[in-house]
């Protein structure tokens, strides 16, 4: 089986989006939960496991925690041992579906560094398998709007909930089309010490359409094809001048 990393951000290499066409699956996280979202900081703000929400057009249902009402996530930590409770390194998600073009994902961290590479997204397919890697201040930040980092250049949405000290944030995973029927999804933590970022999953939904740029995206691509345009006129204006008579 082939395997192609890519590191840095989806946002670096197009993969954003707001909006979503066609079919997508809400998949279910409940069994795999680690940890509950409603005891972190200000977690009470957070709804409850089994609730709709959307973000950017962008459907998800909140995964529950032990059986409880409480919001489950998969909290993961690249050192068990660091940080009690032992929270997992990795885990995967079964998704066995084919055709499917974009993955979305709800990753916040608890604490957070700026610029840390705190884990990655591994899209496992029957045909190949492609990695994108989850930095600090790029694609994943904190939950809390506290001291750890609270910004992030390439996300695809956001949702903020009670006073707006909390959130949640989506990241859009192009899938290749040669990685054949999409088998799991491994959501992965970084060999991180603690307080450098420890990410967790609160959502995931496979889309079979592609994801669709922001408008500021589509703004950034029209400047670009003007730009374009304007560059082949002045060569062409350049080579239809007459030549001066020497």
């Amino acid at each position: 089986m082939k395997k192609y990393s890519f590191c840095g951000s989806v946002a670096t290499l197009g993969f954003l989006a707001t909006t979503v066409a066609g079919g997508a699956t809400e998949i279910d996280l409940s069994s795999l939960t680690t940890a509950d979202l409603n005891t972190y900081t200000n977690g009470s703000y957070y709804p409850l496991g089994g609730t709709q929400i959307t973000v950017g057009g962008v459907g998800f249902e909140t995964s529950t925690y032990a059986g409880g009402p409480d919001s489950g996530v998969i909290q993961l930590n690249g050192d068990p041992a660091d940080w009690p409770p032992a929270f997992p390194a990795s885990v995967s998600v079964p998704v066995n579906q084919a055709g499917v073009k974009t993955v979305y994902t709800l990753i916040n961290s608890s604490f957070g560094l700026e610029g840390t590479d705190v884990g990655s997204v591994e899209l496992v397919g029957s045909s190949g398998t492609y990695t994108y890697t989850l930095t600090e201040g790029v694609n994943v930040r904190d939950h809390y709007n506290g001291t750890f980092v609270n910004t992030a250049t390439d996300l695809a949405g956001s949702i903020y909930f009670g006073d707006g000290s909390v959130r949640l944030d989506m990241q859009a995973f192009a899938v290749p089309s040669g990685i054949g029927t999409l088998q799991s999804v491994t959501f992965a933590a970084g060999t991180n010490y603690y307080g450098y970022g420890e990410p967790f999953l609160a959502g995931l939904t496979t889309s079979f359409s592609a994801a669709v740029p922001e408008p500021s995206t589509w703004a950034l691509m029209l400047l670009g094809f003007a730009g374009l345009g304007y560059a082949g006129y002045r060569r062409r204006e350049k080579s239809l001048s007459p030549v001066a008579a020497g």
